[in-house]
């Protein structure tokens, strides 16, 4: 083979393996963006569920804590409640009411996550 017939085998066979290797790509490509899509949906689903979901969960919670407090109160208010009693009552008191706290300052966090949340609904499909 003359140097000229080898350059143009060489060129062909490398232009060969390149628009192979860019046919396997963009269907790999295609691919993943097919996944991506459906997986975008599922996720936007999750977290709108999920979301809501912690905002229940949250607001239970508070519910549950404020209701734990008033029963302590009256189990420290209570004649018949000894001094030790009173002393257990109290300090899982003071422990609802630090858990209270944390909960009560974590609602702005959780009220921008869910604005955050909110926007990515929005946001239409890929």
């Amino acid at each position: 083979m003359s140097a000229l017939n080898q350059r143009n085998y060489n060129d062909n066979r490398l232009l060969k393996l390149v628009q192979t290797s860019t046919h396997n790509l963009m269907g790999s490509f295609r691919d993943k963006t097919e996944l991506l899509i459906k997986c975008s949906n599922d996720i936007k689903l999750l977290i709108r569920e999920g979301y809501e979901r912690l905002f229940e969960i949250h607001r239970n919670t508070l519910l549950g804590l404020d209701e734990l407090i008033r029963n302590l109160w009256t189990i420290i208010d209570s004649p018949r409640t000894d001094a030790k009693e009173k002393i257990k009552a109290s300090t899982l008191m003071t422990q609802c009411y630090k858990e209270r706290l944390g909960l009560v300052r974590s609602e702005p966090d959780l009220i921008q996550c869910k604005q955050h949340m909110d926007k990515i609904k929005m946001m239409p499909p890929l």
